[in-house]
């Protein structure tokens, strides 16, 4: 019995080793397996008031997450799903360190069709997306899209002049293929962000959907190194805006 547990360390040392010479022949960086979490994070920002955009919310887990890893952050959520923002509401209540909008940061300002998600033998509202789905069942063939809404989007730029966010420390972003959009409406902001982690996939799972390339492309327009990739997550830092208050994390 105890050849299994040396076994399975073994070949998941010879699956990182493989993943990072085929990453480097590849021309990205490895994906990394240290976890990213509070202390990491702290680390990250050095501050403990740092300004946090957290778009695409969902039902508040990662904003108590980041309420519980800093002394004293303002966290600006966005989320479109009506389902979901009834959850956050009923988890976070009135918090004074939150401000949430209720919809979506896009490419323009105004109303888009947002495409919700469901489960097949459960509710499901965790990938809904600006963009409609197209490879998702595919891939996750128990989430179901039958039903649009119509939601209130805003750019980036607009929501940031709007509520005077001149300087920010950190972007969470889950907005299911959309993050082009995001970027597109942003370009100005973005010059004034300090770090940006997004979800990513290299599979087209909603029309139009970037891939990791194209995402970095966009991103180094305005100053965007990537600095860490996970399975399906990439961190980014703004080389431009680093200093000594904002180290460099090890990949």
């Amino acid at each position: 019995m105890k050849i299994i547990p040396y076994l399975v360390n073994k070949y998941s040392v010879i699956a990182q080793a493989r993943n990072f010479y085929y990453q480097k022949f590849k021309g990205t960086i490895p994906v990394s397996y240290d976890p990213l979490d509070s202390d990491f994070l702290r680390q990250l920002l050095a501050k403990e008031n740092p300004v946090i955009l957290e778009i695409g919310c969902h039902n508040g887990s990662h904003t108590l997450w980041f309420l519980e890893t800093f002394h004293n952050p303002t966290i600006h959520c966005f989320e479109p799903d009506p389902r979901a923002i009834k959850q956050f509401k009923q988890k976070l209540g009135d918090h004074p360190a939150i401000k949430l909008f209720e919809g979506a940061i896009s490419d323009q300002t105004g109303i888009q069709t947002f495409f919700q998600s469901d489960g097949i033998n459960s509710d499901w509202t965790c990938s809904g997306s600006l963009r409609k789905p197209t490879n998702h069942n595919e891939v996750h063939p128990q989430i179901i899209f039958e039903k649009t809404i119509e939601i209130p989007v805003e750019t980036l730029d607009t929501y940031c002049q709007k509520n005077g966010l001149a300087q920010i420390d950190f972007i969470w972003m889950d907005v299911q293929g959309a993050e082009m959009n995001v970027f597109k409406g942003g370009k100005n902001t973005l010059n004034n962000v300090h770090f940006l982690y997004t979800e990513y996939s290299n599979v087209e799972l909603y029309q139009g959907q970037a891939n990791l390339k194209v995402m970095s492309a966009q991103l180094a327009e305005s100053g965007f190194k990537l600095i860490r990739r996970y399975h399906g997550d990439a961190l980014y830092q703004n080389i431009l805006l680093t200093n000594s208050k904002y180290p460099q994390i090890k990949k």
